[in-house]
């Protein structure tokens, strides 16, 4: 399965089912890997067609980053405003949550 960033029900069904699953069972952060364009399959079509691949990217990480400054995502482009896997990893070796 592959989440279309573009479809905002896609990304709600998908926020959703791991906001429930963090709930549910006290997951505290996620990561969120392979959110490069090189990971899609070269079938897939968006909700919304994608002008330049790297908004696919940039999508996938401004979904990543609403679950808060714990999460570690991994991206190619145009993300570095959202933090990085080191400001995640020292935050949560901090104690700090």
């Amino acid at each position: 399965m592959t989440l279309d960033v573009t479809s905002e029900a896609a990304v709600d069904w998908f926020t959703g089912r791991l906001r429930w699953f963090s709930k549910e069972f006290g997951v505290d952060s996620f990561k969120f890997d392979a959110g490069e364009v090189s990971y899609l399959p070269r079938t897939m079509r968006t909700a919304v067609p994608l002008g330049n691949l790297n908004r696919y990217t940039q999508l996938y990480a401004n979904m990543a980053a609403t679950f808060g400054p714990m999460i570690e995502v991994w991206g190619d482009r145009f993300t570095s405003h959202l933090g990085s896997r080191h400001d995640a990893t020292r935050r949560r070796s901090s104690g700090a949550c």
